[in-house]
């Protein structure tokens, strides 16, 4: 998890709709030669033409660089699975959209915890 607020030197109402951020992340393999950790490639704005804001997980594209094309390589947005969901409802709750019951809360969120687990050790595999 990187927790970075990312600082641009460019005033967002200079940049067009289409922008992408892209973004890789590299490795030193040898004295001066980097090797492409992983990457991937978010739009600045939304479809209804709204900056994107707040926190947002990305996909890492293993051994990739970050696709600047149309539509990408590399995209960003996670697939809308079981964990995406889970996440998502996670936001709301925090956000204080659900009631909060304590004693069910505990078990729900140690559960959502195994689930995650199983999920990163499936996709690790």
């Amino acid at each position: 998890c990187w927790e970075e607020w990312l600082d641009l030197p460019i005033q967002y109402n200079e940049i067009p709709l289409s922008t992408l951020l892209v973004i890789s992340v590299f490795a030193l393999d040898a004295p001066r030669k980097h090797v492409p950790v992983g990457g991937t490639t978010f739009p600045v704005f939304t479809s209804s033409h709204t900056l994107h804001r707040g926190r947002h997980k990305l996909v890492l594209w293993h051994e990739k660089e970050g696709d600047p094309n149309f539509p990408s390589t590399t995209p960003g947005a996670p697939e809308k699975d079981q964990l995406y969901e889970l996440e998502k409802r996670g936001k709301y709750y925090e956000q204080d959209f659900y009631s909060h019951v304590e004693w069910l809360d505990k078990l729900a969120l140690q559960r959502i915890d195994v689930l995650k687990r199983e999920y990163m050790d499936n996709q690790i595999g």
